[in-house]
């Protein structure tokens, strides 16, 4: 069953092993690039979040709030 997982400093270093195929990497950014987002956009309330299935992580993603209205998040 997939999960969402807050990102912690118990287990960051699980989204920052995962890879995907060379084929994709020019659509999607690294983990390491999405960790450091969440931690530079920490004043627009950045959450990073491992999605999981069962016990292992096979995704990520940053949410964070915009100051725009109507209220929304960028994903």
């Amino acid at each position: 069953m997939l999960k969402l997982i807050e990102v912690n400093e118990h287990n960051w270093l699980d989204v920052r092993r995962l890879a995907v195929d060379e084929a994709q990497e020019r659509f999607l950014d690294s983990p390491t690039g999405i960790l450091a987002r969440g931690y530079a956009y920490r004043a627009s309330r950045a959450r990073v979040i491992a999605i999981a299935d069962g016990d292992n992580v096979v995704g990520t993603a940053l949410v964070k709030d915009l100051d725009e209205e109507p209220a929304c998040y960028d994903l």
